[in-house]
């Protein structure tokens, strides 16, 4: 996972929600029976921190560490609760349809201004 881009966030609350998001994603275990009879066997893991220097030093997080971290980040950066919506694909027509006509309408009022 790439810091160097988080950096560039506009203010420390963000920071850390995406870089809660990000270590989690890095650090949740991985389901890796990709298909029946093929699974993927994980040898060995390590993490490292490389630094803009070269030099590297261990990175040591659990995921619950991060999970906790991430919780943490999403509450002080205002994440509410879960929300559930339904696609409509009809909806979606509907209201693009209704924009269409009226920046058609706005046009024809400029043009004819």
């Amino acid at each position: 996972m790439n810091a160097r881009a988080i950096r560039k966030l506009q203010g420390e609350t963000l920071q850390n929600y995406v870089l809660g998001l990000g270590l989690v994603a890095l650090l949740a275990p991985a389901d890796l029976d990709l298909r029946e009879g093929c699974n993927i066997v994980v040898e060995s893991t390590t993490a490292e921190v490389i630094n803009e220097d070269s030099t590297r030093a261990a990175f040591e997080m659990t995921y619950q560490q991060a999970l906790d971290f991430a919780k943490q980040a999403a509450e002080e950066f205002g994440v509410g609760s879960a929300r559930q919506f339904t696609y409509s694909e009809a909806k979606v027509k509907a209201r693009l349809n209704t924009k269409k006509t009226k920046g058609k309408k706005e046009a024809e009022m400029v043009a004819g201004a």
